[in-house]
């Protein structure tokens, strides 16, 4: 029997007047600790690698992990110098009912995978364990065992010097087994990746003994849903990165260098919704790439693409300054997210958790070590907006008033990786607020440009998407009859009602008798409540138009006395 221990924590995830608790559980596993010892890790090889091939990594303290030394997969072969080399890893037991188990159906808000870098014991060195990354991080779709070698997973891409590239997510559909060897990437590790703990003085790929993190968030909640848990594959994205990650693994003698899982789950009800160009006929974003051209400050050779009608079908670069000079960031904004239609967030409930999702292209250098930040845009644009029109200074600039502060930063991007940026706070705000809902900037960090899929392409599945969970379990402000928005259906709602309006928390156009029926029949209700204040009678049309008219005499009286 295993005995893990969980924190369980009662979190306001989106801090509103009168809202409710979502409640939320952690747990984590890490073999040895807490007693857990379902982990399983094992690391494959390309045939020029056979030595290495099948390593299991509950039985060695660390190994290395590699990829593709040519970009170019017309002339790949078994390579004996540099050899593909990927990593296994499952953690078992982990759903379930009782202490230390997820329970199934459980909505996941956060999970990562987490690897501290190797280095060598002193007097020993280490100088080939750090690497700046991208490694990508996918589902398997098939189980693996100590016996599994780099060879099970047979290539589909049609090159006879490569018979196969490992646990690839475009491989697999046309073996027997009938599908992918694995989801697309869902998380990556990179150079400076941040620590859970984000104190840890020594953090990321590229620092010996640094800790760092993947976001696997999506593949969790896939097992919490029903996929089965066959583990998880750790990879350079098919060709690139061949700076080989050295990481400690499961047989290390110290328990806190092992892998470990992290999850932050909630069983509070909530309602989830993708917002994305094609789904449920949504068609309400503007999404655009901007190119400063090589001179960064005149406007004449600034080229804007529009996402959704270009006719290239590929993935767009964004970069930062190139060597040309040109500079490229793309700017997204969803329109009409909340309300009651089909696919839209209930308006009148708190956002629990939001993610912006884009997806890299697959071509070769698709890939980038990042960092790349999501900012909440603080003027508008259109689909023609230039690079030259925002502030004084050109292109996109905090100083400037254009944007606000990095709302989430992403280190690392394999080919085909979704990448989850974590817009909770912004998107709660604009549920708030909608007319300060200016969007959202893609910004560079690095010269490394990411090319990423926009509304062009005709899969839909690849489309920049908003991922929105509802708390359903308050109710802020979004009452309904709550006209001012101030978490209480009172009488200051009524005032509003006979002025005409404008109204918020009103499913109804304009202003009309019905919009009184519903402030009547919610009359004391409060958010969190659904409850009358003090259990009162709702006043009848004529007693609230006398009560109003005697608040506004007394105000007007009073004014008038201490001004004399």
């Amino acid at each position: 029997m295993r005995l893990l221990t969980v924190t369980a924590i009662a979190t306001l995830l989106v801090p509103a007047a009168g809202a409710r608790a979502l409640t939320s559980s952690s747990v984590s596993y890490q073999q040895g600790a807490n007693s857990y010892a379902d982990s399983q890790e094992m690391r494959i090889s390309q045939p020029g690698a056979a030595a290495r091939d099948g390593t299991n990594g509950n039985s060695v303290s660390n190994y290395l992990i590699d990829g593709w030394q040519t970009d170019d997969p017309t002339t790949m072969a078994i390579e004996a110098d540099s050899p593909d080399e990927q990593e296994l890893i499952r953690f078992d037991n982990i759903f379930g009912v009782g202490a230390g188990k997820i329970p199934l159906g459980a909505t996941i808000l956060d999970a990562q995978l987490t690897y501290r870098t190797h280095i060598a014991t002193p007097p020993a060195t280490d100088t080939t364990s750090n690497s700046a990354g991208p490694w990508g991080v996918a589902a398997l779709m098939q189980p693996f065992t100590t016996a599994t070698r780099y060879a099970d997973f047979p290539s589909s891409n049609g090159n006879p010097l490569l018979p196969s590239r490992g646990a690839w997510f475009q491989d697999g559909a046309d073996q027997p087994i009938g599908h992918p060897y694995a989801t697309r990437p869902v998380g990556a590790f990179a150079g400076p990746n941040i620590a859970a703990s984000g104190s840890d003085p020594g953090q990321g790929t590229n620092t010996f003994g640094g800790i760092t993190n993947a976001d696997v968030f999506g593949v969790v909640q896939k097992w919490s849903d029903g996929l089965t848990n066959n583990g998880l594959v750790v990879q350079a994205g098919w060709t690139g990165q061949t700076n080989g990650w050295g990481f400690f693994t499961n047989g290390d003698a110290t328990v806190s260098n092992h892998p470990k899982l992290s999850v932050t789950y909630t069983t509070s009800p909530i309602a989830k919704n993708i917002i994305q160009r094609g789904q449920n006929g949504y068609s309400s974003d503007t999404i655009i790439r901007m190119d400063s051209g090589a001179n960064l400050v005149d406007p004449s050779d600034d080229v804007t693409q529009d996402g959704s009608t270009s006719s290239a079908t590929g993935a767009y670069y964004i970069d930062g300054l190139t060597t040309n000079g040109g500079a490229f960031s793309s700017l997204m904004k969803f329109g009409n997210v909340f309300g009651s239609g089909a696919g839209q967030a209930p308006a009148d409930k708190s956002v629990a958790k939001a993610w912006l999702v884009l997806t890299t292209g697959v071509g070769d250098d698709n890939r980038s070590p990042g960092p790349f930040s999501v900012h909440a845009m603080l003027r508008d644009f259109t689909s023609t907006s230039k690079y030259s029109d925002f502030g004084v200074t050109p292109g996109l600039q905090e100083a400037d008033g254009d944007m606000g502060p990095s709302l989430d930063t992403y280190y690392g991007a394999t080919n085909g990786q979704e990448t989850w940026f974590d817009v909770t706070s912004y998107l709660e705000a604009a549920r708030n607020s909608p007319t300060t809902d200016h969007g959202l900037a893609i910004v560079p960090e690095t010269n490394d440009g990411w090319a990423i899929y926009l509304n062009n392409t005709t899969d839909i599945t690849v489309r920049p998407r908003l991922v929105v969970y509802s708390d359903l379990s308050t109710t802020v402000g979004g009452i309904a009859g709550d006209y001012n928005n101030n978490g209480v259906v009172d009488m200051a709602d009524y005032v509003l009602w006979r002025k005409g309006g404008p109204l918020q928390n009103d499913s109804t156009p304009g202003t009309d008798a019905g919009d009184y029926g519903v402030w009547r029949a919610n009359f004391g209700s409060h958010a969190g409540s659904g409850s009358s204040l003090g259990g009162g009678a709702v006043p009848e049309p004529a007693s609230c138009l006398l009560v109003v008219m005697a608040s506004l005499a007394f105000s007007f009286t009073s004014s008038r006395t201490r001004s004399s």
